[in-house]
């Protein structure tokens, strides 16, 4: 008996202990982790602010602030307006236009304004002041000196109460007991009960006649008198009530301090929203940031440059009937709340920049620009200036419905309620404006910006000459929906096994191509659209580790590098080992973040590839978990014996999470990934990075997927390539893969890689395509390497013969001589393209029609693509 209780005993604890033990991990899966990234924020050091004492300066009507050998910066005390004089030239940029020429009465306070703010109050209500109105005409803005500039404090929003200090109802015996019986002078009560009249919607009570509070003057005078009779807030308080009138009162203020200081050819504006102070329920969620700052007029020559894929110029005074403005956020739109877009090149870079005939001036965002939106806009757009400019965005907002069904009346409401971000932004703005004189082009705001981000560390080189490298993908397995007796069931099916590529690049080395760049995708955890990464399990089908190391031995030894190809910023839906519910980005709302634009859209059409695509929709992992997946693969990696890596996503698309529960801005998000792409650079001896945000530069060996091409905004006058001009000689890049190019002319793509300096790039299988119809990876249609080998190797061959000698020299100048001709100046080596029908002769030499010409090898015509082999399988 007491042998049967003891047992009973230990199977009822070993019972609880197992519920106990469910219960933890229950608990522990779906809590939401949140990481420490306080390490990762920078801690800005501020010098001291004193008494500001001006001078004279060489800028008419505006005080010296600052000065150097090369610029003079000057400021106006009276609209804290300022101005840039260039002392190599003797030209001064504004930052208002010094002859106001507006369109209406706002557009005149925004050109004065430092900022267009826009903020909720606390009842959520959106509002959109200026700097102009709603500080300086406050006297709200405090100047002082600072070492090389100064500091400028703005409060911006109404401090008092302003207009809602008049009461819009108020009893007959409370006007004479409270006003009326105060006033001495006849005139001051003609003018009281002028403006308040008798009202028949609330007998006994005065009302404010309507044209009260939109007369400034009268505003100003009716307050002087309420306060001088003993009228206060509490006062309005009672008066409200005792007309059971609902006022909004709002004095919803934003304050933080801006400093501008001169370093060199330089003007570094830096806005400390550290020290941001949100009053009376103000939420700030954006602001312009210098909209009108060297503004061109209708009567100047010149352009503005815009950062839309590989750069863009937009010609002064362009506008036509029907042309949109230019707005694209930096580094993409966040996925998480707009995974679908028609933006088909992302700004990579966070850059913009006007060109005058006495100049021009490049601006390097370089702390905040996650939340930016470059904007430019011409004369007839709503003004009658060529502007180019920043807003930067710091929350977002959602909405969601609530359903209320009211069963007494028998009826169902749907409401709309808004999310608005519950955190803010707490870092640096920092513009650095740089100022280029005299006859100058893109190039050389390339080549400044460029030096800048040397300059900071953000691009360091690391191309070396030689021969060109091949970009070459390998797709390993792909995954595929398929039916057993019926059940449906997702299996890996082999394109490539480990052994296949390696012949694969033996058959390319054999042709003369040795630099080979391997991206082998599909190679782990169930495919290419594979499970999250915190565990690493290598496919069977394509290969064990032993495989892959020998694939690895041979791609070293022949002169080339195999980069094992890993997604973290995006988790397949169905993933093991992620718990969607707390591990996903979520809108404020709390709406789980999906992309399925990444890999799956066509790009020419906007629509969907394959009947299948939803195989390959999948979740914005949180920024929170990125560090935990990365130091696992890390950890795993090292048992296989990786030497490097390829990241799909962490320098190609930026999200944050902006649910309440552990909010992660976009700021926040990019160090995470940026630190993640540190660990990386700091394990592997080489990475690859996709897209090539400008964060991401620094961490780079090599760059795929960079920007050819600019959008086809109408706006847009020029391509141009200013991405390469930036990168090239300092890590080597290409572009889209030939083969599975959806959209341009495989001629095009040619020519373009040989002007630009983008290496070439193919993506091979060594099976049949036709194994992965009805798959999410259908956009592979054009992969098998034997239909493509031949074409593969010419157009290496023709792009090796120009650049082999060019791999590691600056792309210093770009222009277009005529007509679809242009020419690339490689530190005085010169390519020259024609994309025309016609042999066109320049610079003394004669260009063939659709082809190139270069010292090296003279002048040759576009043998591969539609006039010789046509376009692939």
């Amino acid at each position: 008996m007491l042998k049967r209780r003891t047992l009973t005993f230990f199977i009822f604890i070993a019972f609880l202990l197992i519920i106990g033990i469910f219960v933890f991990f229950s608990v522990m899966k779906n809590k939401q982790f949140q990481y420490d990234y306080a390490h990762l924020m920078n801690n800005s050091v501020r010098g001291a602010a004193t008494e500001f004492i001006g001078g004279a300066s060489l800028v008419p009507g505006m005080e010296l602030a600052s000065e150097n050998d090369i610029l003079q910066l000057a400021i106006n005390t009276n609209d804290m307006s300022i101005a840039v004089h260039d002392k190599r030239t003797g030209y001064t940029w504004y930052s208002t236009p010094p002859e106001l020429n507006s369109i209406s009465s706002k557009e005149a306070g925004d050109m004065k304004s430092t900022f267009i703010l826009t903020y909720y109050n606390a009842n959520d209500r959106k509002f959109e002041i200026n700097s102009f109105v709603k500080s300086i005409e406050f006297d709200q803005a405090e100047l002082m000196s600072i070492e090389n500039g100064v500091r400028i404090m703005y409060t911006i929003g109404d401090v008092t109460l302003g207009v809602d200090f008049l009461p819009d109802y108020i009893s007959f015996e409370r006007m004479e007991e409270m006003i009326l019986s105060k006033l001495d002078d006849p005139a001051e009560v003609r003018f009281v009960t002028r403006r308040y009249m008798e009202t028949k919607s609330k007998e006994g009570f005065f009302m404010a006649i309507p044209a009260l509070k939109s007369n400034k003057l009268d505003v100003e005078r009716m307050i002087a008198l309420f306060i001088r009779c003993g009228y206060t807030e509490e006062d309005l308080m009672f008066d409200n009530l005792d007309a059971d009138h609902e006022m909004e009162l709002n004095r919803a203020s934003v304050s933080f301090p801006v400093e501008y200081v001169l370093e060199g050819d330089t003007l570094v504006m830096n806005i400390a929203l550290e020290e941001m102070i949100e009053r009376d329920g103000a939420k700030l969620w954006s602001f312009d940031v210098h909209k009108y700052f060297g503004a061109g007029t209708m009567s100047e020559e010149g352009y503005m440059l815009v950062p839309s894929g590989s750069g863009a110029l937009i010609d002064f005074n362009s506008f036509r009937p029907g042309r949109e403005r230019f707005y694209q956020p930096v580094y993409g739109p966040d996925p998480v709340i707009q995974a679908h877009t028609q933006q088909i090149f992302d700004v990579r870079l966070p850059v913009f920049g006007i060109k005058k005939a006495e100049g021009a001036f490049v601006v390097s965002m370089e702390n905040g620009e996650a939340f930016a939106f470059i904007n430019s806009l011409t004369p007839g757009m709503q003004i009658n200036y060529n502007i180019v400019y920043p807003t930067f965005v710091f929350r977002t907002s959602d909405w969601a419905g609530v359903l209320s069904v009211d069963y007494g009346h028998q009826y169902a409401g749907f409401a709309r309620r808004e999310f608005i971000e519950r955190d803010v932004y707490q870092g640096d703005v920092t513009l650095a404006y740089m100022f280029l004189p005299g006859d100058v082009d893109y190039s050389d705001m390339a080549a400044r910006y460029q030096k800048r981000l040397v300059d900071t560390g953000r691009l360091t080189k690391k191309t070396e000459a030689g021969d060109t490298p091949f970009y070459m993908d390998i797709i390993g397995s792909v995954e595929k929906r398929v039916a057993f007796l019926g059940a449906p069931y997702t299996t890996s099916i082999p394109m490539t096994t480990n052994g296949l590529a390696g012949e694969i690049a033996k058959v390319l080395n054999n042709s003369g191509i040795n630099n080979i760049l391997m991206r082998y995708i599909g190679w782990f955890n169930a495919g290419i659209s594979h499970d999250v990464a915190r565990h690493l399990r290598l496919i069977s089908e394509v290969g064990k580790s032993k495989d892959l190391q020998n694939l690895q031995t041979q791609m070293n030894n022949t002169g080339g590098k195999l980069f094992p190809d890993i997604a973290v910023l995006e988790t397949k839906l169905m993933s093991r080992n992620f718990n969607y519910r707390n591990e996903t980005g979520m809108t404020a709302a709390g709406w789980i973040g999906f992309s399925d634009i990444v890999e799956n859209m066509n790009r020419a059409t906007f629509g969907y590839r394959g009947i299948h695509f939803r195989a390959n929709n999948k979740y914005i992992t949180n920024p929170n978990i990125v560090p935990e997946i990365v130091d696992k693969y890390i950890a795993n990696s090292k048992k296989h014996s990786i030497m490097n890596v390829s990241l799909r996503d962490m320098g190609n698309y930026l999200a944050a999470d902006q649910f309440d529960r552990a909010n992660v801005n976009r700021d926040v998000s990019k160090r995470i990934s940026m630190d993640s792409m540190r660990k990386m650079n700091e394990r592997f001896d080489n990475v690859l990075i996709r897209g090539g945000y400008m964060y991401s530069l620094i961490y780079a060996d090599y760059l795929y997927d960079v920007p050819m091409f600019s959008d086809t905004f109408n706006i847009l006058a020029k391509e141009i390539p200013f991405y390469q001009m930036v990168v090239h000689g300092y890590i080597d890049y290409c572009g889209n893969a030939y083969n599975t190019n959806e959209v341009y002319d495989p001629v095009v793509q040619l020519l373009r890689m040989i002007e630009y300096g983008a290496s070439p790039r193919f993506i091979f299988s060594y099976e049949e395509t036709s194994n992965i119809t009805m798959t999410a990876f259908e956009h592979f249609f054009s992969t098998h390497y034997v239909k493509w080998y031949q074409q593969s190797v010419d157009i290496y061959r023709a792009y090796n013969d120009v650049h082999k000698n060019l791999r590691d020299k600056k792309l210093i100048g770009h222009d277009e001589l005529a007509p679809g001709v242009f020419r690339t100046n490689f530190e005085g080596n010169f390519v020259y393209v024609n994309y025309t029908k016609h042999d066109v002769e320049v610079d003394g030499i004669t260009v063939p029609s659709f082809g190139y010409y270069n010292d090296a090898v003279g002048a040759k015509s576009v043998t591969v693509g539609r006039y010789s082999m046509g376009g692939g399988a």
